[in-house]
C-alpha cells in the first residue's frame, strides 16, 4: 500500500513537472531578468523572430522618464528616478496621448508615458543598436503597427522610445512652462538612457543608429543638428519620409496657435499668457487632445501654419536657435540615409467622411 501511494506521489510530480514545462513553453513571461546599475531591475520576456523563428528577450515598457503630468506636460522630461524591486517589462504599456486623428485608435489620457522598448538576442553580446522613432505627421506614433519580428531576424539590439507627440510634445507660448519642442527633448532623454544602459541588453553604446520615420525622422534630424544635443548619443542616422529642412515643420506663430488654442478651449483670462498657461496646464489631456483634432479640420489649407504641429524656432531652451536650413551649415556631421516611404501620408483620409475612397486613391496615385 505503502508502495503504491509513493508510485502515485512520484506520478503526480512527474505531471506537474510536464505542465511547468508546458506552461513556461507557451508563456515566456517567466524570461529574463536584468540588472541595471543605479536604476533597478527589470524583467523581460521572449519570442521568435518572424521568419527563421529565432529566439529574442523583450523588455516592454522600460521607464527612461518621470510622469509628464501636472507642471511638467510641456517640459523637457525628468529623468526617471531608480525604482526598488524588479520592474515587470513583460507587457506593453500605453503610448503617450495623442489626438486620434485618424480615428484608428483611441488616443489615451495616460501622461506617464515615457518609456521604451528593448529586443535583444544575447545580452552577453556587444551587437550595433538601432534606435527608431516611429511617427506619424506628429499626430500618431504608430505604436503598434510595427513588430520587432522582422527586425530582429538580424543581429543587432533595437530600441523603440515612446514621447510625446501633437499638442503634449509641441505646443509652446516661449515661456519656461511652455516652452516647445518638448517631444525632441524626450527623443534625447531616450538616447541617453540607451547610451547608459544598453551594454546591459548586449548593445554597444559606440554603435547605435538612430532612425526616424515621417515625424520620428524630422526629430532624429533636429538632433543631429541642435547645438544643445552632445555628441556620442548616436553616431549615424536613416531618415525615413521627413526632415527638418522641410517648411511645414516650423510654426511661424506659436504663441498665435497656442492662444487659438486656449480660446476654443474657453480659457478664462484673455490674452494673459499665465492665464493661458494655467489653463493649458490644468485642461484634462482628453479635452486637450480631442480640440486639436478639432482645431487639424477647422483651419484649411489657406491657413497651413495652424495644421498639425510644428517645432518652435527660438524656444526658450535653445535647442533650435535658428532655422535648420541655418543650424545644419555649422552643425555636427553623421554619415546619413535619407529615403522615402510609398503613400507617406495618405493615412489622413482616414480622418475624412470619404475615408472609403482611400484605396481608390492609393490605385490612382500608382497607376
Amino acid at each position: 500500500m505503502r508502495r503504491d501511494f509513493k508510485n502515485l506521489h512520484w506520478f503526480q510530480l512527474c505531471v506537474f513537472l510536464t505542465s511547468v514545462q508546458q506552461i513556461f513553453g507557451q508563456y515566456p513571461n517567466f524570461g529574463i531578468q536584468i540588472n541595471l546599475p543605479g536604476l533597478g531591475a527589470v524583467r523581460g520576456s521572449s519570442d521568435v523572430t518572424a521568419w527563421s523563428g529565432a529566439k529574442f528577450y523583450q523588455f516592454l515598457g522600460i521607464p527612461y522618464g518621470e510622469t509628464t503630468a501636472g507642471r511638467n506636460r510641456y517640459k523637457p522630461p525628468i529623468p526617471k528616478r531608480p525604482w526598488s524591486g524588479v520592474l515587470d517589462a513583460t507587457f506593453a504599456k500605453p503610448g503617450c496621448p495623442t489626438a486620434a486623428f485618424t480615428h484608428r485608435e483611441d488616443g489615451g489620457d495616460i501622461e506617464d508615458c515615457l518609456h521604451l522598448s528593448v529586443y535583444s538576442k544575447n545580452q552577453a553580446g556587444s551587437f550595433p543598436v538601432m534606435v527608431v522613432l516611429n511617427g506619424e505627421m506628429y499626430f500618431e506614433t504608430a505604436r503598434s503597427r510595427q513588430p520587432p519580428n522582422y527586425l530582429m531576424e538580424k543581429d543587432i539590439v533595437l530600441v523603440v522610445p515612446q514621447f510625446r507627440t501633437g499638442i503634449l510634445g509641441f505646443l509652446s507660448t516661449r515661456t519656461v512652462d511652455i516652452p516647445g519642442n518638448a517631444g525632441v527633448f524626450d527623443a534625447a532623454e531616450a538616447l541617453l538612457w540607451v547610451s547608459r544602459y544598453i551594454r546591459f541588453f548586449g548593445g554597444d553604446p559606440e554603435r547605435i543608429t538612430l532612425v526616424g520615420q515621417s515625424a520620428g525622422a524630422v526629430i532624429a534630424h533636429v538632433l543631429s543638428i541642435s547645438p544643445k544635443i552632445p555628441s556620442g548619443l548616436f553616431h549615424q542616422l536613416i531618415l525615413q519620409s521627413g526632415t527638418a529642412l522641410s517648411p511645414i515643420v516650423i510654426r511661424k506663430e506659436p504663441l498665435k496657435y497656442s492662444e487659438n488654442l486656449a480660446q476654443f478651449l474657453l480659457c478664462p483670462g484673455g490674452n494673459d499668457l499665465l492665464e493661458i498657461n494655467r489653463c493649458l496646464i490644468e485642461t484634462p489631456v482628453k479635452d486637450l487632445t480631442e480640440m486639436s483634432s478639432i482645431m487639424m479640420v477647422l483651419y484649411d489649407s489657406e491657413t497651413p501654419d495652424n495644421i498639425g504641429v510644428k517645432l518652435t524656432i527660438g524656444d526658450t531652451h535653445d535647442l533650435l536657435p535658428e532655422k535648420p536650413s541655418e543650424l545644419i551649415k555649422t552643425s555636427k556631421k553623421y554619415p546619413l540615409m535619407a529615403g522615402t516611404t510609398a503613400h507617406d501620408g495618405m493615412f489622413v483620409f482616414d480622418a475624412n467622411p470619404a475615408g472609403d475612397k482611400y484605396q481608390t486613391t492609393v490605385s490612382d496615385a500608382s497607376s
